[in-house]
């Protein structure tokens, strides 16, 4: 039995494609179209705190517009990042300093509030009681999936999720990530190429040596590398079209995981932005790390222009990921001027998205070659 078949049985899709866990883009109704349509919907719930008793609530409430036949069939997205240290004096002022040569008005940085992060799910480990009422709710959903994006928990805890029936499936941006993710018995691993939109996953080498593989060269090292013995293998980024999905099937992939070809849809919350791209002026992207604190692919508009411009001019260190992430968060929330502050991650191509499609047309378009 291929990969790809062998996968969708244990998942119980019709398609091998996953939908890219988007956090800001997504919503519990999105995610559920692509699985009521034969593929796999992404839930991304890294913003809940389950050191917090409400965190069962939220979870539920996600869950409850997640409306598909089986509700099991679902990933659910984890950051798993190791703890940020708390930012320093001077990195507050830092940061303030950065975005006062970005933003006209002075004032809406000075009220920015220096900010309390989303935890990673390596400190609900630490933490018994949360530990406990997060295996608790996967104990209720039995999702099929549950992704990590940073990298991956402790062996004890991945256990416990086999435990439970599930899959567990994390990001590489490398071979030797994918090799190191294939000792802790992971069983699918997202292969993350540099084309990518969203948060780049590398977990064990920093920007300044990261190797920056394309999607298909990272998938043909990691399969050549495993030669069929290893997890399963989901390509993502630059996939856009049926002719890519099909390449990747017939050569050894269990899947294919697909973000940025949806963003035009008008289910998608960054919709009034994408569906105007054909309109609109062409832009590039770039992989920033100043927004979040994290390097994550985005387009470049005037506001990230400026960003970039103003940290060439003023180096110096910032924030960690999380504290700096919900400052801007907080930020563009309180800023009323005339430049679009907004943070608009999409992989390489994102040109090619075509607004007037539906998810159903975007999910045919993938799986017609098949």
């Amino acid at each position: 039995m291929n990969a790809s078949i062998n996968l969708t049985k244990r998942l119980g899709i019709k398609y091998p494609l996953l939908l890219a866990p988007m956090a800001g883009v997504l919503t519990s109704a999105f995610s559920a179209t692509v699985t009521n349509l034969g593929g796999l919907g992404s839930i991304p719930i890294s913003h809940i705190d389950f050191t917090n008793a409400n965190s069962i609530d939220q979870l539920d409430k996600l869950m409850s517009k997640y409306q598909v036949r089986d509700r099991s069939s679902v990933n659910l997205n984890f950051f798993c990042h190791e703890p940020v240290p708390e930012p320093t004096e001077v990195s507050i002022d830092n940061w303030k300093q950065l975005y006062r040569r970005v933003i006209s008005d002075e004032d809406v940085v000075d009220r920015v509030r220096l900010f309390t992060p989303s935890k990673s799910f390596k400190e609900f480990e630490t933490d018994e009681a949360a530990l406990s009422r997060l295996l608790s709710c996967l104990d209720k959903f039995r999702p099929k999936v549950v992704s990590f994006h940073f990298g991956i928990p402790a062996s004890s805890t991945i256990a416990k999720l086999h435990d439970l029936g599930i899959l567990v499936f994390a990001s590489a941006t490398s071979l030797d990530e994918a090799v190191y993710l294939h000792k802790f018995e992971i069983d699918g691993i997202i292969l993350q190429g540099f084309e990518a939109g969203g948060h780049r996953g590398n977990f064990l080498s920093d920007a300044d040596v990261d190797e920056k593989l394309s999607t298909q060269s990272l998938f043909v090292q990691v399969r050549d590398h495993f030669k069929g013995e290893g997890p399963f293998l989901i390509p993502a980024g630059g996939i856009d079209d049926g002719a890519i999905v099909k390449y990747y099937i017939d050569n050894g992939a269990a899947a294919v995981q697909v973000g940025t070809a949806f963003l035009g849809v008008r289910e998608s919350l960054t919709s009034p932005f994408f569906s105007n791209v054909g309109r609109s002026e062409r832009r590039n992207t770039a992989m920033v790390d100043l927004v979040s604190g994290k390097f994550a692919r985005t387009v470049r508009t005037p506001f990230i222009d400026a960003l970039i411009d103003s940290a060439k001019k003023f180096p110096g260190e910032l924030p960690g990921y999380g504290y700096r992430y919900n400052a801007y968060k907080e930020l563009r929330g309180l800023n009323k001027g005339e430049l679009d502050v907004g943070f608009y991650l999409a992989g390489q191509n994102y040109y090619s998205i075509n607004p007037d499609l539906s998810i159903e047309e975007i999910v045919k378009n993938l799986t017609k070659d098949l």
